[in-house]
Formats: C-alpha cells, sequence, structure tokens
C-alpha cells in the first residue's frame, strides 16, 4: 500500500518517498512512518502547509509485509522478505536498490 499526499495533483511538485519497515524485525519504522503520515494530513497548521504546497508525498510504511508478518508469527529477529520457490527462501531487501 502507497499513501499519496499531493495538493493540486500529484506528477507537479518535487516528490519525496518515505518507507518504513523494509527490514522486517524493526517494528517501530512502520509506527513512526504511520505517525507522519497523520502529522501530515491530520495536524497540519498554515506554518508547515509549504509541506504540502511544494511536495508531492510517496509513503509505504511497511515495504516489507510479508517478511514483517513471519517476525510476529515466526523467528522475531527475522530481516529478511519471505521469497519462498525453489531457488530462494529470502531476498534482503535492502540490498536491491541501486546505488549511486
Amino acid at each position: 500500500m502507497m499513501v499519496k499526499i499531493c495538493k493540486g495533483g500529484c506528477g507537479d511538485k518535487p516528490a519525496l518517498y518515505i518507507h518504513g519497515g523494509i527490514h522486517a524485525e524493526e517494528w517501530i519504522s512502520p509506527a513512526v512512518v504511520t505517525y507522519f503520515v497523520n502529522e501530515l494530513t491530520e495536524t497540519m497548521n498554515d506554518d508547515k502547509m509549504d509541506l504540502i504546497d511544494n511536495l508531492d508525498w510517496y509513503i509505504i510504511p511497511v515495504a516489507n509485509p510479508d517478511g514483517y508478518e513471519y517476525t510476529r508469527v515466526g523467528d522475531r529477529f527475522w530481516r529478511k522478505n519471505r521469497c519462498l520457490n525453489s531457488y530462494i527462501m529470502a531476498i534482503w531487501r535492502i540490498r536491491t536498490f541501486p546505488h549511486p
């Protein structure tokens, strides 16, 4: 699930991308990102409106939902996702992004 927060339509302003929960065992990360979404949408005042006026926000609270759930029912310290197939058991998601 991705939350898009834009004023006047998405895609016309610089974008800010935030994700949480990419490491499955870090349970606080999705909570912090969800709190941030609440702050952007519910508690904005005139002093903070430039954050919405000048940026398009793309926010993923839990970037690794299968790994996150596995830490709740299986291995509490599981870090990767759950890619169960005949070749790979898991992928470490932070290593799959290109780096400059």
